[in-house]
């Protein structure tokens, strides 16, 4: 009988053991019929961990299980990083890969890690490629391959008087033409600044350094040029134009006034009091003209949140292709994700029903900002800044682990240590050092 017995828990056990894995975080998962999808993230991301949830409730035959490699207090991605590259080089890769800025997303395209987007898009009877904002696809392809794809965006740009802008309407709006803009204005004019938070010095350079880095590195390349003219311009600029402190305030009325001269913003709904505020600010009607750049393009760009790629090592493509899709449209058609999606969606008719909600709002309110009358948002509000997403080209490349380098360096030239030059050069030595390093 005890036999009996034994071999009965002994059964339960080993059954018990079967049908139980351990996972990331050393618990007990049950096991079902589902095909597990493994998604790496560096950090943890709200939106993945929502949509992966709901994914999973929803779903029949697929799991999707995040790992992620950074502790949710961590506020360092290095070390994170490399696990994630030692998993990489031991064979360990993940289904799905949340891109970070941290990562070094060229590289990993020339070592063919990524799965090539357009070939599932291509075949799928559910989407298309005219399901995306065109624009959005054509700034993140590669040699005509899409590697990866975001979940929404938002609008980095500049705006300013379109009065004051005509000056520049028939040039190219490079950092030549700022310069002599800048040279037709009072001594003392502040060329960009926000109301909330007026800019020194270091903030001017700080932020063109970031949103401007694909001027001066090409990182598929493993190249910088930062000793060049317009660099040591956007120095000189920073110097000449601004306060070593934020000593001064920046009210609605400096902008109608002139200085600041242009106002950065980063434009990530369709909110149809923008426009009249902006009308309100600079005293009449308004151009998003972008930021000076090396060859004039369109200084205006998408700033891509929660960027998927699907691994091209990986077993269970097609399932990861289906969380994928799932990303791209019900979630982004679904009322209840505003929530949880930050900025605009890549979905073309997710996009225009986001505008017509925005258009469609019962009532507007007329207030004023600082004595200044605002008038009743209109339908033409919105076209705006819809004309504005589908004339965009490119988007910000990641600065992230090149920024500490240029600002260090760059103390030495606002302190009168270094000349502009030689700071640029030594930039120059560091980021090409870096940038070896990583290819």
């Amino acid at each position: 009988m005890k036999n009996l017995i034994y071999t009965l828990l002994s059964a339960i056990i080993l059954l018990t053991l079967c049908c139980c894995e351990n996972n990331n975080n050393g618990e007990l998962t049950k096991l079902s019929n589902k095909k597990v999808v493994t998604l790496a993230v560096l950090h943890d991301s709200e939106t993945i961990s929502f949509t992966a949830s709901e994914f999973n409730k929803n779903s029949p035959d697929i799991e999707i299980q995040v790992k992620a490699y950074m502790a949710k207090d961590a506020q360092d991605a290095s070390n994170a990083l490399t696990a994630f590259n030692i998993d990489l080089i031991a064979g360990k890769t993940p289904d799905m890969i949340l891109i970070s800025p941290a990562m070094s997303l060229d590289s990993y395209v020339n070592k063919g890690l990524f799965e090539d987007l357009y070939n599932f898009i291509d075949n799928d009877t559910d989407i298309s490629r005219e399901a995306f904002i065109p624009t959005v696809l054509s700034a993140l392809e590669t040699d005509g391959k899409l590697y990866d794809i975001a979940i929404s965006f938002t609008v980095e740009t500049v705006v300013g008087r379109t009065a004051v802008l005509d000056l520049e309407a028939n040039k190219p709006w490079t950092w030549e033409s700022f310069d002599a803009l800048m040279k037709t204005k009072p001594e003392g004019t502040i060329p960009f600044s926000s109301e909330r938070f007026p800019m020194t010095r270091e903030d001017f350079f700080g932020h063109l350094f970031m949103l401007r880095i694909s001027d001066f590195v090409d990182y598929g390349a493993g190249k910088c040029y930062f000793n060049s003219p317009e660099f040591t311009s956007i120095l000189e600029a920073a110097k000449r134009y601004y306060p070593s402190d934020a000593s001064y305030t920046v009210t609605p009325l400096d902008f109608r006034n002139g200085s600041p001269l242009l106002m950065p913003v980063n434009i990530g709904d369709f909110s149809p009091y923008r426009s009249t505020r902006y009308e309100a600010y600079f005293g009449g009607e308004f151009s998003f003209i972008g930021y000076p750049s090396l060859s004039g393009d369109k200084g205006s760009y998408f700033s891509f949140e929660n960027r998927m790629a699907v691994s091209s090592k990986s077993e269970n493509k097609d399932a990861a292709w289906e969380y994928l899709k799932y990303l791209l449209t019900d979630f982004q058609y679904n009322n209840e994700s505003a929530g949880r999606m930050w900025g605009f969606p890549v979905n073309a008719a997710a996009l225009g029903k986001l505008a017509e909600s925005s258009i469609a709002e019962e009532e507007y309110t007329v207030s004023a900002i600082e004595g200044f009358e605002v008038r009743t948002p209109e339908e033409r509000d919105i076209q705006k800044i819809y004309e504005l997403i589908h004339s965009l080209s490119s988007y910000q490349a990641s600065a992230v682990n090149i920024y500490p380098i240029a600002m260090e360096e760059a103390y030495d030239y606002f302190n009168g240590q270094k000349t502009a030059e030689e700071v640029a050069a030594v930039i120059q030595n560091r980021v090409s050092l870096y940038l070896a390093e990583k290819n």
